[in-house]
This record gives C-alpha cells, sequence and structure tokens, in this order.
C-alpha cells in the first residue's frame, strides 16, 4: 500500500561522499560532505543558496549577480569562494579568482534564518545571504526610513577581522547573526545584535 509513512524521502543515487553535517534555516538547508564540499537547496531569494559570482571589478560590497528568486528541491554545489588576497584576475576573465581547490575545502557549516556560513580549511570565514555585507550606498545621516545599512550576497563573502593565527573552532548562527568559537577560548561574533536601524 501507500500509507502515509511512504515514499517521505527521496533516493539521491547522484550523491558522491557522505554528508558529514547539516544545518537548517528557516526555508534552506546547508551540508558538508567528506571531501569538504558544500551544497545548498531550498529557498534562495536572499542569496543563501550561494550560487552567485563575484565580478573581477566588483568592490566589496558592491551589487553582484541578481538573487536566485527561486527554490530548489536538490541541493546545489557551493563553490565561488573568491580568494580575498588575490591582487587581480587575468585579463579575460571578468569574474573574482577563486580559491585554489586544496584551499575552498570547507571545515565548518551553519545557517542562520536567511544565510549560510562556512569556513574553509585554511581558516577562512564566509558568508552569504540576507543582510549579511555592508551596503555601500547606505547613509546614516540619511533620513529614508526604508535605506538599509546592510545588503544581500548570492556568493560566499570572505569575513575580515578575526585574528589569523588562532584557528576557528565552532561556529553558531542564530536569526541575524553569527558567532565563532577560536581555539583560544574567544568569541567573535558578526551581525545583527541590536534593534537600531543601524547595526
Amino acid at each position: 500500500g501507500t500509507g502515509i509513512g511512504e515514499n517521505l524521502f527521496k533516493e539521491f543515487n547522484e550523491q558522491e561522499n557522505p554528508i558529514v553535517s547539516v544545518a537548517l534555516g528557516l526555508q534552506h538547508g546547508i551540508a558538508l560532505d567528506s571531501e569538504g564540499q558544500v551544497f545548498c537547496w531550498g529557498k534562495g531569494e536572499r542569496g543563501q543558496i550561494g550560487q552567485g559570482r563575484r565580478l573581477a571589478d566588483d568592490a566589496e560590497g558592491q551589487d553582484d549577480e541578481p538573487n536566485e528568486n527561486r527554490t530548489f528541491e536538490h541541493a546545489l554545489h557551493v563553490e565561488n569562494f573568491y580568494d580575498p588576497y588575490a591582487t587581480k584576475s587575468a585579463k579575460e576573465d571578468i569574474y573574482a579568482p577563486l580559491l585554489s581547490p586544496s584551499d575552498s575545502k570547507i571545515g565548518l557549516i551553519s545557517a542562520g534564518m536567511n544565510f549560510s556560513l562556512a569556513v574553509t580549511s585554511s581558516n577562512l570565514l564566509y558568508i552569504w545571504g540576507k543582510n549579511c555585507v555592508p551596503n555601500p550606498s547606505f547613509s546614516a545621516s540619511d533620513f529614508n526610513i526604508r535605506a538599509k545599512a546592510v545588503a544581500d550576497s548570492t556568493y560566499p563573502r570572505y569575513v575580515p577581522g578575526l585574528p589569523t593565527n588562532l584557528q576557528i573552532m565552532k561556529v553558531a548562527c542564530g536569526t541575524h547573526h553569527a558567532a565563532m568559537l577560536l581555539e583560544d577560548g574567544s568569541i567573535w561574533a558578526v551581525g545583527v545584535a541590536t534593534d537600531s536601524p543601524v547595526p
């Protein structure tokens, strides 16, 4: 028979490696496999699926490719982890240079309400999705109540500012913020930590 408990799960034969970690946001998920690859699925309207690419001439915080205003029932490989230390792209490449395959292997993942977070095996923190980058056109002195201090990102953005000599041991996400536990026992956080219009 076809009872209620049958056929609740789909079998996907395309999965190459076992999943070692998974996290869920409000309407999206993120998974990490045993080879350090990241996959996202679900609702992607705020960029939390991470399928965009950073343009080579794109200054940090400027608009990137349009958001994926779609829902994905199957997992998509997130692989556009750009190199924050690269000086320039090849002349014919319109996209910013990516990390090498060995440097882009992921060790930790987490998910917030509408954003995703990953830490590479080379100890670089990346975040993508809703309200995760500064909006360069925002002015605190502007009286536009619709203006936002932050913007969405459809691709993984490097998060600067953590001590580079300390390994990130664990990560956790809340609805609009994330915390990183470093090897010395200190906790660093990013995100909205106040009810004021300017985070």
